[in-house]
């Protein structure tokens, strides 16, 4: 990742990037940075998350998709 340089990183999933980083974390943007990059937390798109709705769940995509565009 570190050879990529990416502006930032999404990961799919709370739970996962709480594994990965080893602590307690939310949806979105987070404080640290990953190999240079900002991180965004995504909700799970699995069919077994149902702490969100569908339309929260759309929000936090949403909110990561218009960053991209205005990082393109």
């Amino acid at each position: 990742l570190a050879a990529a340089t990416p502006l930032a990183v999404a990961f799919n999933g709370k739970v996962a990037y709480e594994k990965f980083c080893g602590h307690p974390a939310r949806l979105g943007w987070q404080r640290e940075l990953f190999e240079g990059a900002q991180v965004f937390v995504l909700p799970s798109t699995s069919g077994r998350n149902g702490s969100l709705t569908r339309a929260q769940k759309l929000a936090c995509f949403r909110r990561l998709a218009q960053w991209v565009k205005r990082h393109e």
